[in-house]
Order: structure tokens, then sequence, then C-alpha cells
């Protein structure tokens, strides 16, 4: 990572390095003041303290000449006779061994001394005074102005000056008269104390004190070298602290990016999300608000949360806020119900996690809205609940299918033969009234047959378009007539009733049972509404009574084959079965609401047809009387119905031939039996109706076929399909249903 000063210098750490650098500065600017000064003082005490310590050897050297009198050496080049003391007779002196001596006075000493000692020293010293004997000891103007500072009491004098560009400390020491001096200077006139004259040291100031720097070079450039190493402190520090901003400014931008992150994803997200601490909500968002059917997720900041939990969980909400609180743990998933501002219940999957806000420590809600859920769910178990019972109808059904070809043949030959029976004694009315009675009871049989089977079919054996409202008219003719004017009947029948397809016989006998029903729900008498109205594209039937009610823990098992709450004897468990079966052979839906004490209200909804298909009333009666004679085939294996069947036939005028099997049947036209119809029996062992069918076509391409069956299933209605000419005979039947059929197949109606 590169970094520069001037990146440094950046804003307000740029601010900052000049701030301290500028302070630092006028640091070392005051500690180098101090030093210099100080420097400069002590250069000048050490070149005092030089000075003042040549002056006293210089005069130590005096005093030991003055002493003993001078000095005598040998007379040569570098120390000629003092032409000074020429008139000192003891001047020159020679030794016995004839080597030349010279005098040398304390004076000429010091002079010498001075001149060797200025080549080792680094500095000068002159002797001198304001009457010198020789003129080199002659004052300048310096020394004059200490000699005179001596004549005025000073004993010493002592200044800094520059001399050639270099600080100098000039210093002079007073010279006294002593009394050995008295030897060459009486006739001067000196006394002994007297200021005989000074002697002057010249001593650089500042001289080197290590690699040729002086002192003071030394102090600046140490002073410089801390100012730099703090200068750089400063910057690295600036830096740093910079840096650490900058990283600090990143983390705050990264903070703020992620918190609004959190709030997008937290406002825009499609489950519901709450945040909430101390069991108060803090923060919402629309799914929430929605769920949870506030006008805007403001007006649930604020509410405790038990205000938002149906009562009965709201004591375990409670503890789980409180563990969360207290463990500042993530919650495993619970399911619970939720309030909504409208006072409905929500079903919701909540999971918790705490989070750290600035606040303090929260907690982030996560809903799972389970309604749409709860409501597939319910819808499976309904349709689960209805499968199943359809296929325990389908059973029974199938059950009912397998017996009633026998049922039906019996019951064939019983209302067959009552019906003719009726026919051939008008006159009896005491006989009419038995065989009518057996009449009955051999249609009760019938419809109980038929109501078994209908539990297996998916269809309608012969629908026709109908007028639901005409067929509850004439239901409740019957039913206010024998209601014994116990019931209160509230009847609200849609005048613009679309029609429905259907089968008036099955239909009426619903519409009675449930209405039977309703009688033995209302013991003590009540009120029965039927109704009959449109809805959403169906047209709907609707029988309400004010009786006792069906418990909820039965209410699904009402349809149920042979389940009844009535006492024995009273009811077969069969009627909200058929009344099922029904409605669903027709396309339809039957719902039930009840509660105990309230009453039952049943409702059916049938596919209704387009407004301008136009209701055809089924015939309730027929002409009996023969309009053309037929010779007519009938092919079936129960000897019941071979007895019984030709003698109501005959009764309508027609011939009848008998075979007890198909495949004698095919011999019989093979040979060349004349038929104009063939009446052909569905159950037969061996070939059976339905393998029999064709082949009598190919036989007879032209014949016309009445295919009798006490059950009309699937694999029957698709081999119809194929025979669209084929006329079916439902099994029983009387005079009365045959005739219509072979009208119908001979186009006679």
């Amino acid at each position: 990572m590169t970094f520069s000063f001037r990146s440094a210098l950046s804003a307000s750490g740029g601010r900052t390095f000049l701030a301290l650098i500028s302070a630092w500065t006028l640091v070392a600017a005051g500690m180098l003041g101090l030093i210099l000064y100080s420097s400069v003082r002590e250069d000048r005490v050490i070149a005092l303290n030089r000075a003042t310590d040549s002056y006293r050897k210089d005069l130590v050297y005096r005093r030991w000449a003055a002493q003993r009198g001078g000095v005598y050496v040998p007379a040569d080049e570098k120390t000629p006779p003092n032409p000074y003391l020429k008139d000192l007779a003891q001047r020159d002196v020679t030794t016995t061994t004839g080597r030349k001596l010279t005098l040398v006075n304390p004076a000429y000493l010091t002079r010498m001394v001075h001149e060797m000692g200025d080549e080792k020293t680094g500095h000068t010293s002159h002797i001198t005074s304001l009457k010198p004997i020789r003129p080199e000891n002659a004052a300048d103007p310096w020394e004059q102005k200490a000699l005179q500072a001596f004549e005025g009491g000073a004993r010493d004098y002592s200044e800094v000056l520059q001399e050639n560009g270099q600080p100098v400390l000039r210093y002079m020491g007073a010279f006294l008269v002593e009394p050995s001096c008295l030897t060459c200077h009486a006739e001067q006139g000196y006394k002994v104390g007297d200021v005989r004259g000074g002697i002057s040291v010249t001593v650089p100031v500042g001289l080197p004190v290590a690699a040729g720097l002086t002192h003071k070079r030394v102090s600046i450039l140490t002073v410089l070298a801390f100012w730099s190493m703090g200068s750089l402190g400063i910057f690295l520090w600036v830096r740093r602290l910079t840096r650490a901003a900058r990283e600090q400014e990143t983390l705050i931008q990264d903070l703020e990016l992620s918190a609004l992150r959190f709030r997008l994803l937290f406002e825009t997200s499609p489950a519901p999300m709450l945040i909430n601490a101390s069991g108060r909500l803090l923060l919402a968002n629309v799914s929430a608000a929605r769920m949870l059917e506030a006008d805007r997720p403001e007006d649930l900041i604020g509410l405790e949360v038990p205000e938002i939990i149906s009562p009965s969980y709201r004591a375990a909400v409670t503890e789980r806020i409180h563990a969360s609180a207290r463990d500042g743990v993530p919650t495993p998933p619970v399911q619970e119900a939720f309030l909504t501002r409208k006072g409905r219940e929500v079903w919701v999957e909540v999971q918790t996690v705490p989070i750290e806000l600035p606040g303090g420590r929260a907690t982030l809600v996560f809903a799972l809205d389970l309604s749409q859920q709860r409501h597939d769910e319910e819808e499976r178990r309904k349709l689960e609940a209805e499968v199943q019972h359809s296929q325990r109808l389908d059973s029974l059904g199938s059950l009912a299918g397998g017996i009633a070809h026998d049922m039906n043949n019996v019951l064939a030959a019983v209302l067959g033969m009552a019906t003719l029976l009726q026919l051939k004694h008008e006159a009896d009315p005491s006989l009419q009234k038995s065989l009518q009675t057996i009449e009955h009871a051999a249609t009760r049989g019938r419809d109980l047959v038929k109501g078994l089977t209908d539990f297996a079919r998916k269809g309608l054996h012969e629908p026709a378009v109908m007028d639901l409202n005409a067929l509850v008219r004439k239901e409740l003719d019957l039913l206010i007539r024998t209601s014994r004017q116990r019931f209160v009947f509230e009847v609200q029948l849609d005048k613009d009733l679309p029609p429905i397809m259907g089968e008036a016989t099955t239909l009426g006998s619903a519409f009675m049972n449930l209405c039977v029903n309703a009688f033995d729900a209302m013991p003590r008498g009540g009120t029965l509404w039927i109704r009959t109205f449109r809805q959403e594209g169906r047209v709907m039937l609707q029988i309400q009574d004010t009786g006792e009610g069906i418990p909820q823990e039965i209410l699904p098992r009402v349809t149920e084959p042979f389940f009844t709450t009535k006492a024995a004897g009273r009811g077969t468990g069969l009627g909200l079965a058929m009344v099922y079966g029904t409605a669903k052979a027709h396309g339809g839906t039957l719902d039930i609401l009840s509660e105990v004490g309230e009453g039952t209200c049943i409702t059916l909804g049938f596919p209704s047809l387009l407004p301008d298909s136009p209701a055809k009333q089924i015939p309730l009666s027929a002409d009996l009387s023969p309009r053309h004679s037929l010779r007519i085939l009938l092919v079936d294996d129960d000897d019941l119905i071979r007895s019984t069947l030709p003698p109501m036939l005959e009764q309508l005028g027609h011939l009848v031939d008998v075979a007890s099997s198909g495949l004698e049947a095919l011999r019989r036209l093979g040979g060349g039996l004349e038929a104009d119809l063939v009446i052909l029996d569905h159950h037969m062992p061996g070939l059976s109706g339905a393998e029999t069918l064709p082949r009598i076509l190919q036989l007879r391409p032209e014949a016309r076929i009445i295919l009798a069956t006490g059950f009309l299933d699937t694999d029957l209605k698709i081999l119809l399909a194929d025979f669209p000419a084929v006329m079916t005979l439902p099994k029983p039947f009387g005079v009365a249903e045959l005739e219509r059929v072979l009208r119908l197949a001979t186009g006679q109606e």
C-alpha cells in the first residue's frame, strides 16, 4: 500500500499534521534557542577559563623568573642578548667551559613562552603596558582600554569580539609590580603593588569539539536531528491516525451500507418481519402490516407483543421473549396464532434471532404466514376425506351392483305382474288396492336398489334439461299435505333460475330425503326454509331447519353409508349417503353447516346450463293404448323375467318369442326368425348382453334393440356410446315404463 506526504495532509489529517508540525517546530526552535544561548555562554566561559588559565600560567612563569633574577641561556639566534639590558653588567657571562650565556629577564622569558605557546594552544598572549620598554609590547586599542580599566581599579577585563569573521574572547589580567620587578623597572617609578601592565590573551570562542564541529554546530545538528525524528514520529502518527480514520470511515460507510441493505431487505421482504425489544415492537415491515391487517407499519410500532398474539399463545410467547433476552440464542421455528388489528386469527410459523442495536439487544422475528398452507392442508384433508368417502360409496355401490341384477329381476317380476294384473282387473276395486300395495312395495324395493347402485355410478342414466323450481314445487305439494301442519314452510325460489341437466326421479328422492331428515330433527315442529338461487354460475338448492342440529364431532361422518344417529328401526343410514351420491352424479356439491340447538343448513349445488336452454318437463304419465303391433324377441336368462314379461308385452298387443341366452338368440335370428325389436338382458351367463348386442347388429343391422339392465355401469355406457340407436330399459319396470320405451324405440314418440 503506497502512502505519500500529500495524502497524509489530506482533509482533516493534513490539518492535524500541519498543526502538530508547527507546534513541534516551535518547541524545537525554543529548545534550539535555549541550547544556542547556553552554548554561547558555555563557549564564552570555556574561552574565559582558557584565557585566565593562560594568564595565571604566565604570572607563574614570570614570578618564578623574577624571583631568580632571570634565567641564563645560551646566546644564539633564537635567544640573542637582550638589548634593553645592555647597561646590566651581568647580562652576558661565560662559563668555565667557555660557553657564552645571556640573561633572559622575566618579560623576555614570558614573551618567548607566548611565542612558543601560540603555536600549540591555538590562542595568543601578549604582555603590554602603558609604558612599555620594548615597542613590541605596546598596547593595541583594546589593550589600552583594558589598561585604562586597570587604572580605574579593575584587575581583569574581557570581551568577545569578531576577528576575521570568527568570535574571539579577549582577556587581560593586571600585571602588578612585585619586589623582584624593581630590579629592572625601579627607574620607571613603579612601586610594589602598582599596575605595571597586563597580560592579554586572545582565545577563539567555540572551538571544535568533535569531527571539526563547534559546540554550537553540534547543538544545532542535535536539535535538527531531534526535530526531524519528532517530525517523522508526528508524520507516522498522523499517517496512522489518518489511516485509522479512513478505516473507521470505511467501516462506518460499510455499516451504513449494511444498515441500508438490511432496511431495504427488511422493508421490501415478502416475508413478514418484526423487531421487538423488551416485549415491545420497534419495527415492522409492510408484509407484517399486511398480515396483521394494519394500515401502515407505523401503526404497529410501540405495541406490546402480546397484543398481536392470540390469547391462547400469549403465555408461551411471553416465556419465549424472556428466554431470548436471557440466553441470547435463536429459537427454533414454532407455530402459533397471531391476532390481527381487526381481531382475526392468522396462523404463522415464527422464528426469532437476537440482534444488537445501538440501544441494546433486540429480537428479529421472522413470521411465515401459514394461512394459505393451512387452507391448502384443510382442502387436502377435505379432498382426501371426500375421496375416501367416495371410495367407500363406490365399494358399497359395487357391492350393490353385484346383487342388483338378481334383485331387480325379482322386483321386475313382482312389479310387472302387479301392473299387468291392475290392467286386467280394473273393475275389481278390492283387488286393485291389493295390487297397488304390491306395486308400491316393489317400487320402494326398486328405489332402494337404485339408491344403492347410485353409489357406484359416476353419471346419470337418462339426464334431461329440467327446471329445478318445478321439481321443488311438485315435491312440496306432497310434503305440505303430509306434514300435518306441524311445520312452517318458508319458500324462496329464484324466478330467473337457469335450467340444469339432471334426473328428476333421483333429484326428487334426494330433496324428499333431506326434507324428511329435517322433519325428524324437529319433533316438536319448527320452520323449514327452502331456497333456490344462483351462485358463481351454479344453481343452488338449500334446505334449512330449526331442529336439534348435528354435533361437530360427527358432522364429517353423516354422509357415510349406514351411519345414523336415529333410534333403531327409524333409519337405515343411507339417506344422506344417497343424497351425496346423487349430488356427485350430477357433477354437483353438498355442503352441510350445523350447530347443536341452532339447526342444520344443507346446500346442494349443480352446474347451470346456458340461460337460453329450454327446460323440458319430464312427462309424468303416458297413453298406454297400443299403436302398432310388434314381433319382439325377448332374450333373458332368468325364468321369472321370461314368465312375466311376455304377458305384459302381449297385453300391450305385441307378439313375443323367447330365448334363454345370447347364443340361442343369435342362432334363432341366424336361422331366419323375424323380429321387429329385441329386448336383450345385459347380465347373462355365457354371452352377456354387451357381447350379444354387436353380433345381433351384424346379423340384422336394421334391428331395433332395447337393453334391459338393473345396473348401468361405466363399461355399458361406453358400449352404448358406439350404438346410439340402442335404448335402455332400467329394471324393474312396470307396464307404463315398458310401453314408453317401446314407443321411443319404434319412433312412435
